[in-house]
Parts: C-alpha cells; structure tokens; sequence
C-alpha cells in the first residue's frame, strides 16, 4: 500500500514539476534535530559547495522537529516540522510548504553520516527513504553525501538502500565500504566526509578566545592537545566512563609540564 501511495505522489509531481519547478534548486533533506557542532559543519561543507560552485538556490526539510535552525554561512530557505502534532494549522502549513518545495527541485540530497543505517532510529532512517521513493518515482536525481555502515546496521534499511536505480550512494570511510560490498556485492562510490569542504574560520567570542589562549600556550612553547569527547564514547567504556578520560588525560597531563589540553564541545558551537 505504501509503495502504491509513493508511486502516485510520484506521479503527480513528475507531472507538476515541469510547471513549477526550477533547475537550480536543490533540496537537502534532514531527518533529525541538526543542531550539534559536525551537523552543521556537514550542511554547511554541502551547501557552500553545492551554493557556491555550482549556484543552486538550497532549501533544508526538516522531517524531524527541530529545536532550533541550522546556522549556516549563507542563504537558506528552512522549513521545519512543529514540535507537536497538536497546532493542526501549523502542521498542515508544514506539509503543504513540504510538498510545495518537492515541487521546485531537480536535484536532491541528504547527509547520511552515521544516522542512514537504521542503527541509532531505524524508524527515521526508512522515514528518509520512503521520501525519497516519492521523489525517484518521479523522475529526480537524488544524493546520498558521506554516509557511515555500523555493524548495528538493519537489514530493512540496507535492501532499501541498495534498491534504486537512480540513487548515488557515497561512503565516506574504506571499512563502511567493505560493509555494504560484503551485503551487496557492489561498491558504492567512496568520498571524503563532506565536513571536509567547511571553509576555516573562527567568528564566535568564545571561538576566537580560545584561538588566543591556544596561540598563548603555543608561545610559551606548550604542546596543545584538542580533545572532543561525546557521550557515545562515553557510553561505550567500561565503568564511568568520564573517570576514564579524566584519568587517562590527567596522566598524560602529568606526563610532561609542556602539556596543555583544550576540551572542545561535541554538541554545542562555541
């Protein structure tokens, strides 16, 4: 039935496409909260190159709600989901704006990292890809950027990903790679994670502070280590695992007097 109801959106918007649609648009669909630090380095690393180089117009669907926009370098049009079902107009606007939007694009893309593989949610993981069963029925071009395969990786979520025809699919690590080969029998194509293309540049209070200190400590000929723990981490070492790291970087500290520590937040710009 699901696959019925794809089909005939897709339909529909191969045939209202050609009336509304714009060439240079390209849609980036997001699928969770994508208010950390790496989300919106990896947004923006997409949406500087795709904006920049190639000059399509770019506009992000939030699929999850969201706590707050995405911050980004340069001109967006964002449309979020509100957080509850309960403002039934809200809602509505919502998925008319959405469907709107899937009207203007030829060119669509989402950012799979480590969220496309259905191990963290697979629920929003096929919610991705049942929008993109819409948009591939009717005819657009769709990207998957710098995706991640986990050995927590579902089996309904991969046969999906390994169904179109007209998907590209990129990997952004050898051993992701190696994994979907060993499903699949085929290689998706490898690329660098597209954070990579994030352009250099500390514009915060709180940033440029710690470039001072950092430049500080380097003159007085300390070694500076960044450390960037997340709770992922943490929550795969045993015991506490926030006494681990404090012991494990308090010895090297004590190791040598020349040795300085910078902590450096997961989720949070500073």
């Amino acid at each position: 039935m699901k696959q019925k109801l794809a089909g005939v959106l897709g339909s529909v918007l191969a045939v209202l496409r050609p009336l509304f649609g714009r060439r240079k648009q390209f849609l980036i669909v997001l699928s969770d909260d994508t208010g950390s630090c790496g989300d919106q380095a990896m947004i923006e690393g997409v949406r500087s190159v795709v904006s920049e180089r190639y000059g399509y117009e770019i506009a992000l669907m939030h699929l999850a709600a969201i706590t707050k926009h995405v911050e980004l370098l340069g001109p967006v049009t964002q449309f979020t989901k509100p957080e509850t079902n309960e403002n039934a107009n809200r809602l509505t606007k919502y998925w008319r704006r959405g469907a709107f939007h899937m009207l203007l694009p030829n060119q669509f893309g989402f950012i799979g990292a480590d969220v496309l593989d259905g191990g963290y949610n697979e629920h929003q993981a096929l919610q991705v890809l049942a929008t993109f069963d819409v948009l591939m029925t009717s005819g657009a071009k769709e990207r998957i950027f710098g995706s991640s395969i986990s050995v927590a990786r579902t089996p309904r979520v991969m046969n999906k990903l390994n169904s179109p025809s007209n998907l590209e699919l990129h990997i952004r690590d050898p051993l992701s790679q190696r994994r979907f080969e060993a499903d699949f029998g085929r290689k998706p194509t490898l690329v660098a994670d597209v954070a990579f293309n994030l352009k250099p540049a500390i514009t915060s209070p709180t940033g440029q502070a710690a470039e001072a200190w950092v430049e500080a400590q380097k003159g007085d000929g300390q070694f500076v280590l960044g450390v960037n723990i997340n709770g992922h981490t943490l929550g795969h070492v045993a015991g506490d695992g926030r006494r681990v790291y404090a012991d494990l970087l308090s010895d090297w500290l004590a190791a040598d007097p020349k040795r300085s520590i910078l902590m450096l937040p997961h989720d949070v710009r500073p």
